[in-house]
């Protein structure tokens, strides 16, 4: 799905707050399929806090209760009882979230692939914002 980057900027530019959004991340591997991403807009308006929201429960949770269980303490399970749009119960790994101008982010985003704004920060959950 092409897009115009003017209606990309456009809408991460009025991103606040806590937010999650759908797209394929362009730095990636090209055989990744897209993903939902759980967006922290701070007070700053150039910057952003990225966490990737995946459905590698299992994967994430070996691994990380391995390497440091304060690590594996930083997986936030969700499914579709907190987000319904999810059809896989999942994990937002917290323990690489990644610091992210917003400028950048309309780059990551491959414009081949949808782009949406899954939802905004008054329909998250409190409790995914306080997690």
């Amino acid at each position: 799905m092409q897009f115009p980057e003017a209606f990309l900027n456009d809408h991460i530019q009025k991103l606040t707050g806590c937010s999650i959004i759908y797209f394929k991340d362009s730095s990636h591997d090209e055989n990744v399929n897209p993903h939902y991403h759980f967006v922290i807009a701070p007070s700053d308006p150039v910057d952003f806090v990225l966490c990737l929201i995946t459905s590698k429960v299992e994967k994430r949770e070996t691994y990380y209760g391995r390497v440091s269980k304060k690590a594996a303490e930083c997986l936030v399970k969700v499914d579709s009882s907190i987000l319904p749009f999810l059809t896989k119960p999942s994990i937002i790994d917290c323990n690489q979230a990644e610091l992210i101008r917003r400028a950048d982010l309309t780059k990551r985003v491959d414009h081949d692939y949808e782009f949406k704004i899954e939802v905004r920060d008054a329909e998250i959950p409190e409790m995914l914002k306080t997690e």
